[in-house]
């Protein structure tokens, strides 16, 4: 193996990642068929990253574009959601598998300095990391999106989220485009260091404007139904207004009769 992720591991994370939040809203299929796809989708993924392994650096950001185009088409296929919501969990799960992918290597290059590298060892770490980080993320996200079986989102909200995802996604790998920058490092633990440390203030920062966002939506349905039980309301009040209206003429109507016998 080499100081770089090896592909099987990013194909791995990417796959997994997408089915956090898979598992958030309905699915199109379910049982055997909806395992077909999901397995379906990792075999996809893994031989497209392997094809494309390596490729210099002009390719390798088209290359990457693609693998979350893989990503979006998995989540689409797989849950009832609109093309612009499935984009927008596709942004997500590829800045968390960029971070899972970062943080096992990082862990396992460090680990390397003292225990020789081994495929056996890679592979455990890669079990417990990607394990820990991805069975958290399932249950953070399911809690921020209780009650929230689908999503609506806006074409403003997808564009913003696409540029948080995309800056934290060149910022975290500019050392792998160029050295040459300010921003990045000829050290393999720098590198790894700035990745991880990027790639979790990208999942943080999505994850914030997700919570925001369920706010807002909750807030305006809340002010929907508020909106809708006052006019509700001021109609009670009006028919009222009119029965009783209309009571008394009748009462004057029978008073008046009586009065002229």
């Amino acid at each position: 193996m080499t100081d770089n992720i090896p592909r099987l591991f990013t194909a791995l994370a990417e796959w997994l990642a997408c089915m956090v939040y898979i598992g958030q809203y309905q699915h199109r299929f379910s049982g055997k068929r909806l395992g077909a796809v999901a397995v379906g989708g990792l075999v996809v993924q893994v031989l497209w990253l392997e094809v494309t392994n390596p490729l210099p650096a002009p390719f390798w950001i088209p290359a990457m574009m693609l693998a979350v185009a893989l990503m979006f088409l998995l989540i689409y296929l797989c849950c009832t959601l609109d093309p612009i919501s499935a984009g927008y969990c596709a942004i997500r799960a590829f800045v968390l598998a960029e971070f899972a992918a970062s943080l096992e290597w990082q862990i396992d290059y460090f680990i390397s300095w003292y225990i020789p590298r081994h495929w056996l060892l890679s592979c455990g770490i890669m079990a417990v990391v990607y394990g820990a980080v991805f069975t958290l993320m399932y249950h953070i996200e399911r809690r921020a999106n209780q009650g929230f079986r689908t999503l609506n989102i806006r074409p403003g909200e997808f564009i913003s989220s696409a540029v948080m995802g995309l800056a934290a996604f060149f910022i975290s790998n500019l050392s792998f485009v160029s050295s040459n920058t300010p921003f990045s490092s000829l050290y393999v633990r720098d590198i790894y260091n700035v990745r991880t440390l990027v790639g979790l203030a990208g999942v943080v920062i999505l994850y914030a404007y997700h919570v925001q966002r369920c706010r807002l939506y909750t807030t305006r349905e809340l002010d929907s139904i508020k909106n809708i039980l006052q006019n509700q309301y001021v109609q009670y009040r009006q028919s009222r207004e009119s029965i009783e209206l209309i009571n008394r003429k009748r009462l004057v109507f029978i008073v008046d009769e009586a009065h002229r016998d």
